[in-house]
């Protein structure tokens, strides 16, 4: 992988890696609460919001506006489906998560962003069609569904 397939996006593919940023911060933020002592009930209200209101919006433009476009067996998108699957296993609704599991969430979910943005996004990049790409461009969700109420900057200390 080329400096340039890290740093560049496809217009296309712009509006979900800008919903990765998000999510990278919200890891971010969950890591920094965590190494503050942030109380854990505040975490899993953080953590309910953000699900509430983001991954499975996000999830879906991705399984059901992506990989329509991809091979059967791709082993990419295989592995996406895999790791969303396991996200939300984790978080079923108002769970109340311990400290390892705020620790195992917040490492999967950087780990799977990490993933999506170095290999499945240049993947798709390059093995679809402009016009595929375009297609994709105008199915998905364009309004970042990041944005929330919350208000307790617990990772600040």
């Amino acid at each position: 992988m080329s400096v340039k397939d890290t740093l560049f996006r496809s217009k296309q593919l712009t509006p979900l890696s800008h919903e990765h940023y998000e999510g990278l911060l919200f890891v971010w933020r969950i890591r920094q609460g965590l190494k503050r002592n942030a109380s854990i009930r505040t975490i899993n209200d953080f953590i309910n919001c953000f699900w509430k209101n983001h991954l499975p919006s996000h999830f879906e433009d991705e399984e059901k506006k992506l990989v329509p476009y991809l091979p059967v067996n791709d082993e990419l998108s295989k592995r996406m489906m895999r790791e969303h699957e396991a996200i939300r296993k984790l978080l079923p609704d108002n769970r109340n998560l311990t400290f390892a599991d705020i620790d195992s969430f917040a490492r999967l979910l950087h780990d799977h962003i990490r993933f999506e943005e170095r290999e499945l996004f240049p993947h798709i990049e390059k093995g679809l069609s402009l016009t595929q790409l375009n297609d994709i461009f105008d199915k998905i969700d364009h309004q970042s569904a990041c944005s929330t109420e919350w208000k307790d900057e617990f990772w600040k200390g």
